[in-house]
């Protein structure tokens, strides 16, 4: 899969594709699905598709920080500071 390299070249759009044909492809949800669909999306400031994501990351795997904090991030990016002090 492509997406991860499509990402670090900044084509957002193209690396979210890639993620969803992942995603037809997998049998199960990954938390490592959600976490750069999430991330993707706040590189394009789309905040409330990033923290749905991101939330879904966190739900499937409440160890992954990296999610916790991007979550945090766009929470308060979309003006919601209890929810991102919730994350940190």
């Amino acid at each position: 899969y492509w997406g991860l390299i499509y990402f670090y070249l900044h084509e957002f759009f193209e690396a979210l594709l890639d993620f969803d044909y992942a995603v037809e492809k997998d049998e199960e949800p990954h938390t490592n699905y959600y976490f750069c669909w999430g991330i993707c999306y706040a590189c394009l400031s789309m905040f409330p598709e990033a923290v749905k994501d991101l939330t879904a990351a966190v739900t499937l795997d409440e160890e992954c920080l990296e999610a916790f904090f991007n979550w945090g991030k766009c929470a308060y990016l979309l003006g919601d500071t209890p929810l991102s002090f919730l994350d940190f």
